[in-house]
């Protein structure tokens, strides 16, 4: 049977399955999918753009480990 299904050519128009790509819901879900899209769209519009370049250089970050009683908050102090 295999070389049967091999010998005979389908089309396109006969491998085309025009259910598939139809829309099956009701005017409700049509609705809240277009409110979804639209609100995502307006909540990406609305995002605040992030300066890459601030005036003020971020600060710098130094931390400090290690074991109890090697002085660790008597450093911090002295700077």
């Amino acid at each position: 049977q295999k070389a049967k299904k091999k010998g005979k050519q389908i089309g396109k128009a006969e491998k085309h399955n025009p259910k598939a790509h139809t829309f099956s819901g009701g005017t409700r879900s049509v609705q809240k999918r277009v409110q979804y899209t639209l609100e995502r769209q307006a909540k990406r519009d609305k995002a605040p753009k992030v300066d890459k370049n601030p005036e003020v250089p971020p600060p710098f970050i130094v931390v400090i480990q290690g074991p109890p009683g090697v002085g660790k908050t008597t450093l911090i102090q002295s700077l």
